[in-house]
This record gives C-alpha cells, structure tokens and sequence, in this order.
C-alpha cells in the first residue's frame, strides 16, 4: 500500500506541476511573471529546507534534489493545493 501511494503521490505532484507550467505562459503567448517569481521562490524554499513530499511517501529518487524541486513546485501552488492534496491522500489511506 506505501508503493501505491508513493506512487499517486508522484502523478500528483507531476499533474501540478505540469498544469503551472500551462499556467505560465497564456494564450497570447505573454509569460506571466507572478507565476514565474512563484516557482523560483518554492523550488528555492524547498532545497534550502531540504522539503521533500515524495520522500516523506517512500518514493527516493537517486538524483540529488529532484524531490526538492518537486516540492518546490507544489509550494509554488500554494497551500490550499498542498493541503487538498494532503486531504485526499489521507481520505484514501483510511
């Protein structure tokens, strides 16, 4: 079950971080800074403090801070996405 929710935890934070990257650049082909700002801070905020979600769900990469920039991009979201997230994934633990 651990392997299992490493697992929908990795599409998670993938899905996240390819929808803000969508997100970045819109239709009229302009790059929306705030979001940029967004993602350079959490990437920055999640290897300086060593925060990595996937880890913390038994899934370790062998590339030194892919789990903290992962993280980093979750931060980037928010928190109301990481708390949904969390939400869900101890919904589906019990």
């Amino acid at each position: 079950m651990d392997k299992f929710l490493g697992i929908v935890m990795t599409a998670v934070v993938i899905e996240g971080a390819v929808s803000y990257m969508n997100m970045i650049v819109s239709p009229e082909k302009s790059i929306k800074w705030q979001c940029v700002a967004a993602i350079i801070l959490g990437v920055f905020v999640g290897v300086c403090y060593d925060l990595d979600l996937l880890a913390m769900f038994g899934v370790y990469s062998p590339m030194p801070f892919v789990g903290n920039i992962l993280t980093g991009f979750l931060l980037s979201r928010g928190s109301n996405y990481i708390a949904d997230t969390l939400k869900f994934l101890r919904g589906y633990s019990q």
